[in-house]
């Protein structure tokens, strides 16, 4: 069914409401049960490769400004390309989606993840999510840590997920390895074992913020085209 564009209403705020609906129902599900081991991520970035989309949550509001000059330290990192930038603030948050070019190393399995620790090293915990096409052969960062870091690693199926824990925000570089070889990654949180409830209950958290961003990026599209046709 079409969207359609009535007074202030949207389709991208109906993508962004579904993005807080999705959200809200998995935060209340997992505040009804124990145990709560982590805390919401303050940053959640969510990359879908298929759709040359990137989106940002902030667990709060911050002004244009600065989610901008993040963005601006983000593509510095990662030598991405930002078009279609968009910024918007809801009640107890704010998201910046933007359109990107290549944000995985097909030929080597590469996955990005420094530029994100250094971005957002202001706050505790930042969550990585990227969505891979079928396909792709992951041969990147799994579980790591030192005295600034400390990063768990998981996947399922094309979906990596990083959560990352800064433990002392005084770095300016970590110097983390973009390739590693699978055969010396060892055990690791997303290769086997039961995972703990708590990160379960967070990972269920980041699925609902992707489904939601994925209707975000794929609206943005849209629109945009619909934009060329008229033009």
């Amino acid at each position: 069914m079409a969207c359609k564009t009535s007074g202030k209403f949207t389709c991208r705020a109906l993508a962004l409401a579904t993005i807080w609906l999705l959200s809200l129902s998995l935060a209340s599900s997992s505040l009804a049960g124990p145990p709560k081991t982590k805390k919401t991520p303050d940053v959640i970035v969510l990359i879908v490769a298929d759709l040359d989309g990137v989106n940002i949550q902030y667990n709060n509001v911050v002004k244009k400004s600065v989610a901008v000059s993040d963005l601006r330290s983000l593509i510095n990192a990662t030598r991405w390309q930002a078009r279609n930038v968009h910024v918007s603030s809801a009640e107890n948050s704010t998201s910046v989606d933007f359109s990107s070019g290549r944000t995985i190393n097909w030929r080597d399995g590469g996955l990005l993840v420094e530029p994100f620790a250094q971005a957002f090293k202001r706050f505790d915990l930042i969550a990585v999510y990227y969505i891979a096409p079928s396909g792709y052969t992951f041969r990147s960062l799994r579980d790591y840590s030192d005295r600034y870091v400390n990063i768990d690693w998981s996947n399922t199926n094309n979906t990596y997920s990083y959560l990352i824990s800064i433990k002392d925000h005084n770095f300016d570089r970590l110097n983390l390895p973009l390739i590693v070889d699978p055969a010396k990654a060892g055990q690791t949180s997303g290769s086997g074992g039961k995972m703990p409830v708590g990160k379960e209950i967070l990972l269920a958290f980041l699925f609902a913020l992707a489904a939601g961003a994925i209707v975000v990026i794929a609206v943005n599209r849209i629109t945009r085209n619909e934009r060329s046709n008229r033009a």
